[in-house]
């Protein structure tokens, strides 16, 4: 072999992506995965790429192929006729000029209502921004399955910006109006994790308790603001770095030469499940001391706390109290003190690299054997296998 033969010129990229949210940083993740398998590229990033990036910075440049945020129809239709191919991983457009990546949001929607019917609420809402296409699309899924279940939903739209913090305060205050106006318990999703703080604060402004009054649910799962909330915030897990991954490999294929119909059918890749915390951590029921009950095990379930504990705290017999719980919420109390606890236990898996130890001790598992036992029971396979199949990717 001639050690001095020369090298393919790898493929150059520009990548333009807004990384300051978990969507853009993970993307950037599935395009490193498949660059690491497939490449090398020659990158250009620019890591705050906000949809509306102008064709001109392109100009000159005899790279090989795009993968950018595209959220104007104008700049869309250029990049279309520049001649080199272009993945869009934003979907704002979605006219079919550019080949197409990203989150299937109907799905997410469908999914944030599967999860409030779940809680048993019988009264929906949608809270987003106006004027945006994937907030749009999210709410048509969320709209969708709660039709076909026989369910309205309130819709409300406003600002994404404020030019003025008052311009802020009069729209918080518009929020808490609309919200005291919809009938309760409410299962509301918000078109966003970001959105779904400001639909949080309006509810401690209107002094409406979360998740008892209103359930709310948010999408893309920025952990972050998911955990920072108040309470913690329940939301739809989309799979972005899978999205990355995906895109650089269509890129790749129209960087070959492919240009077959199937290319220019949008590709959506659904999302991973919902992430439960405290903000739809409730079963809506009619019953008050059940409800009683089913808020000490929410707040108390993680303490080892069993039910006699909960039959001392509400003061009723355990017949009594069996048999009410499974009228109202279909299952016994110490099931869902499991439940509860299990739920804390896959979110513990999937967010942190904790040991099964610290994890059944933060989850009320006195020991990791009886944890694993309970959780290969309920959910059909070990805590390990649990975290490597929800592992990015």
């Amino acid at each position: 072999m001639n050690g001095n033969a020369r090298q393919p010129r790898p493929r150059h990229v520009a990548v333009f992506v807004d990384t300051w949210g978990n969507y853009g940083g993970r993307l950037l993740e599935g395009i490193a995965d498949y660059v690491d398998a497939h490449g090398p590229w020659s990158l250009f990033l620019e890591m705050h790429g906000t949809g509306r990036f102008h064709p001109n910075r392109l100009r000159r440049w005899k790279g090989d192929g795009v993968l950018a945020f595209i959220e104007d129809r104008r700049i869309a239709a250029r990049m279309a006729r520049s001649g080199i191919p272009v993945v869009d991983t934003d979907g704002h457009v979605l006219d079919g000029k550019l080949p197409f990546v990203g989150n299937d949001e109907e799905a997410a929607g469908r999914l944030a209502a599967e999860h409030l019917l779940e809680r048993r609420f019988a009264n929906f809402a949608f809270s987003g921004y106006a004027g945006q296409p994937w907030v749009q699309r999210r709410c048509r899924g969320f709209r969708e399955a709660l039709s076909q279940a026989g369910h309205c939903v309130a819709v409300r739209y406003y600002s994404r910006s404020f030019d003025v913090v008052s311009a802020w305060e009069e729209a918080q205050q518009e929020l808490v109006a609309w919200l005291l106006g919809c009938p309760k318990p409410l299962g509301l999703l918000a078109c966003s994790d970001r959105h779904a703080q400001h639909v949080l604060d309006a509810c401690r402004r209107a002094r409406l308790t979360v998740p008892d009054e209103v359930g709310v649910i948010g999408t893309d799962n920025e952990e972050a603001i998911c955990r920072l909330s108040n309470p913690p915030l329940s939301s739809v897990a989309n799979n972005p770095r899978l999205i990355g991954y995906e895109a650089a490999r269509l890129l790749d294929q129209l960087m070959s030469g492919k240009r077959d119909s199937a290319i220019w059918e949008p590709r959506l890749i659904p999302p991973k499940g919902v992430i439960t915390r405290r903000s739809t951590d409730i079963v809506v029921t009619e019953d008050q001391r059940v409800g009683e009950a089913l808020r000490f095990i929410r707040d108390h379930a993680c303490e080892s706390i069993n039910v006699n504990e909960l039959l001392r705290h509400i003061s009723l017999s355990r017949s009594t109290l069996y048999h009410r719980f499974h009228n109202a919420v279909g299952r016994s109390p110490h099931e869902e003190i499991q439940r509860v606890r299990l739920d804390r236990v896959k979110e513990l898996l999937t967010q942190t690299v904790l040991p099964l130890a610290e994890v059944a001790n933060l989850a009320g598992f006195e020991y990791p054997e009886y944890l694993v036992a309970v959780f290969k029971r309920r959910v059909g396979m070990t805590p390990g296998q649990y975290r490597s199949l929800h592992k990015e990717r």
